[in-house]
């Protein structure tokens, strides 16, 4: 399936709440995880996850954004299957 990169992380990141796990999903380093996180914030200019402790929750923009990576995925994958 065609993908954009940054948005998987952001989509496993919000899944996983939880850096290092989705770095391990991802087979990352949590450092590259976090660096992808950032580029992502710096496009939007917003935060997307409040980071307090071990886990992260998704900030209101995060739960913008993660509707509409869920409704691109989507929509990719019936483009695929329609041209199949």
């Amino acid at each position: 399936m065609i993908e954009n990169f940054r948005l998987k992380v952001f989509r496993t990141v919000a899944e996983q709440s939880h850096f290092r796990k989705a770095a391990e999903l991802l087979y990352l380093t949590q450092p590259a995880v976090t660096h992808q996180i950032r580029a992502l914030e710096e496009t939007f200019s917003v935060p997307l996850f409040d980071r307090t402790g071990k886990e992260v929750a998704l900030t209101a923009s995060g739960e913008i954004l993660l509707k509409y990576v869920r409704q691109v995925d989507e929509l990719l994958a019936r483009a695929e299957e329609e041209n199949r």
